[in-house]
């Protein structure tokens, strides 16, 4: 092994650990957002799959959280913390393969200046986390596929696990399947220059076992959809159109998305990377047309989608994953001494705006703490998504001895608020929640309701409005209960402001 590999080999376990650190600061100290919780309930509510989430996240979740032993909002969040510790020596390992092993330090580097990695796959528990973690694996492999100084033993079990990574991704979010697409165009692209290329491929009998493996693995979601009228397909399905009105602004949305959620340090190095490349030929023509491939059709799939129809732009960011690695190897050109200045200006940069964040979400930074119960500002403020919550709960249960009811029902409309309800107050209390609505606001809800027992609105309950997201009761209950009164008004504080105000309400019939 040579010593510059040798020492980046060691390094680069200081930054899975140094960033598994930092993340789990986050992780430990910051409520659920609507997602999360959302999440936590599904877990906690196990099924075969979800009508709108496949259900290996769930499972993970129930496994490392001893079957919700340990339902800290840490312990909760640690299948995302623990796969992109482990996704951080990947883009390390690829990173190696594809440049050298500098590059693939710089890249893990990189991806934790990235907010889709280090935030939201990092230690939110969404299912990018385990997405990333399959994603890159089957990267790894399909590099080792493709890759002419690979052995044919090696190529024939990396074309296995290729499938494999793919199928177990699928049962964590379906548009890790694209992957396979990748893998055609790549192959369609080969025989451009070796004709004999594609006829090779599809007679070796591992690809079809390979495809076989991804069918196998995502067989509970087909399962669960074939016995569910297809109801998971169907609600992806309407989030997405390949044709309709077109619409501009969602398309800039996008674009924009990218740029901000993959870093725009990061993604303007990539398309540096991607335009000079024939002019500085940084890495060998293979590895670059690997990348293109193997990136550029999620990216270019979402931005299409978003001429018609709202989309997230981190449904997109798997497919820069390569790109770090393409920016980290134009970098590696760039200055071979020491590391280029713009690295640590990304990191520091990058750092300021992690800890901004933190304090903006617990203390209010740069939100005008000046503001009333009337002040629209409230409403528009997202961080309250993923605060006050605690504080919330502990308040309505030293109130509630006061409230003219002995009821402990109560309803919600919408499936994050009411799953926030459950967390922070129904789950450790003899608090129950309903929620009563459309599939559309109640999702997994509608199963869960039953499951727990619950038929037809209660006599009597309570109704949870926060200023962020609240609903007005009377427009939504107004035809099944004759009585709606107010009795508390909870204010919920942040750096000693009243941050939102959270209003209680008694229904009966």
């Amino acid at each position: 092994m040579k010593p510059i590999t040798n020492k980046y080999n060691k390094l680069i376990w200081y930054v899975i650990g140094i960033s598994f650190i930092a993340r789990f600061f986050f992780a430990y100290n910051l409520e659920f957002g609507n997602d999360e919780v959302y999440y936590w309930l599904l877990s906690a509510n196990p099924a075969l799959s979800y009508f709108d989430h496949p259900p290996l996240l769930f499972i993970v979740i129930n496994i490392l959280s001893f079957g919700h032993f340990i339902d800290a909002e840490w312990a909760i969040r640690l299948p995302s913390l623990v796969a992109v510790s482990i996704s951080t020596w990947l883009i390390y390992d690829i990173g190696k393969s594809i440049k050298s092993a500098r590059a693939g330090f710089m890249a893990a580097i990189l991806a934790q200046c990235s907010f889709y990695v280090f935030i939201i796959s990092g230690f939110f528990i969404i299912p990018d986390g385990l997405l990333s973690l399959f994603w890159l694996l089957a990267l790894r492999s399909a590099f080792k596929f493709f890759d002419k100084n690979s052995s044919s033993n090696t190529k024939n079990l990396h074309l296995l696990y290729f499938g494999l990574f793919v199928g177990l991704g699928a049962i964590t979010k379906y548009h890790i399947l694209i992957l396979w697409f990748s893998f055609g165009l790549l192959v369609l692209y080969k025989t451009i220059y070796q004709t004999s290329y594609f006829k090779k491929v599809i007679a070796n009998y591992r690809v079809y076992i390979s495809i076989l493996l991804t069918i196998l693995a995502f067989t509970p979601v087909i399962l669960w959809n074939v016995n569910n009228d297809f109801a998971s397909f169907k609600f992806h399905e309407s989030r997405l159109s390949f044709f309709g009105s077109f619409n501009p602004l969602y398309f800039f949305r996008e674009f924009f998305g990218q740029f901000v959620y993959n870093n725009f340090f990061i993604f303007i190095l990539a398309y540096i990377g991607v335009f000079t490349w024939k002019k500085k030929r940084f890495i060998t023509a293979s590895n670059y047309y690997f990348i293109l491939w193997f990136s550029l059709p999620l990216i270019g799939a979402f931005l299409f989608f978003s001429l018609f129809r709202a989309t997230f732009p981190h449904w997109s960011a798997p497919g820069y994953y390569l790109m770090i690695i393409l920016a980290a190897s134009y970098l590696d050109d760039l200055k071979k001494q020491s590391f280029p200045k713009i690295l640590y200006i990304t990191i520091a940069f990058t750092s300021i705006l992690y800890i901004t964040a933190l304090g903006v979400i617990q203390g209010g930074l740069f939100i005008n703490n000046t503001q009333t119960v009337d002040n629209s500002k409230v409403e528009d403020d997202v961080t309250l998504d993923m605060y006050g919550w605690s504080q919330f709960s502990g308040k309505l249960l030293d109130n509630s001895k006061d409230y003219p009811t002995n009821t402990k029902m109560i309803v919600a409309n919408k499936w994050y608020n009411g799953a926030h309800i459950d967390y922070y107050l129904c789950r450790n209390t003899d608090y129950e929640i309903m929620l009563i609505g459309t599939l559309a606001d109640l999702h997994e809800y509608q199963r869960i309701n039953i499951e727990r027992g619950f038929k037809s609105p209660p006599d009597e309950a309570l109704f949870i409005q926060p200023q962020r997201a609240g609903r007005d009761p009377f427009e939504l209950y107004a035809d099944t209960y004759s009585q709606i009164t107010c009795i508390d008004t909870i204010n919920i504080y942040r750096n000693k402001v009243i941050a939102q105000q959270i209003k209680v309400f008694l229904l009966k019939k």
